[in-house]
């Protein structure tokens, strides 16, 4: 490469450094407030995240089964809390709660909205096992077959009365005792 097209080259690349220059200078306020309102719309978007979309919708709930509320939060996450009697659980059964759903958003404004989930119990097929007993024998807890449980849930204890007498050919399931993966009554 000689000189002269070395010079030629660097006066090509500061031409157009000079060009540029000169189209900022001349465009700098169009560009500035470009820049402001992309911060601006910045801000906005971090100011509104947390704000409730769809509000939360009160319903019912089959025991076992998944409830969707519908809550829906701009640019973050909705948090629940469930209250039942004033106090505050985490393993829902039966009943009926109060549910707070929340929001927080990047400045710490935490917006929230309550609801009222009802649970009703599962309905469950009750057969026997075994139609045939010994006289004198009645069906006990593992004589007796469910479907319809949720997953981990069995039979705790079953109790039967007998109208006619024990021994007698008919016994009436009394109480029905079902007990999840953790022991608890359900």
């Amino acid at each position: 490469m000689t000189y002269d097209r070395y010079v030629e080259k660097v006066r090509r690349r500061a031409d157009r450094i000079f060009t540029l220059t000169a189209w900022l200078r001349k465009h700098r306020a169009a560009i500035c407030c470009a820049i402001l309102a992309v911060i601006a719309v910045i801000a906005a978007l971090m100011a509104f995240s947390g704000t409730f979309v769809s509000d939360p919708v009160s319903g019912e709930s089959v025991y076992g089964d998944v409830y969707d509320t519908g809550a829906n939060a701009f640019l973050c996450s909705v948090d629940y809390s469930y209250f039942k009697d004033g106090a505050e659980v985490t393993d829902l059964r039966a009943g009926e709660y109060t549910v707070f759903a929340r929001t927080k958003n990047i400045f710490g404004t935490v917006r929230e909205r309550s609801f009222t989930l009802k649970i009703v119990p599962r309905k469950a097929a009750v057969s026997l096992k075994n139609a045939a007993f010994e006289y004198g024998d009645g069906p006990g807890p593992d004589d007796i077959a469910l479907s319809g449980l949720c997953e981990g849930d069995r039979i705790a204890s079953a109790e039967f009365t007998y109208p006619h007498g024990v021994g007698e050919f008919e016994a009436v399931l009394g109480v029905l005792r079902i007990e999840d993966p953790d022991g608890e009554d359900v």
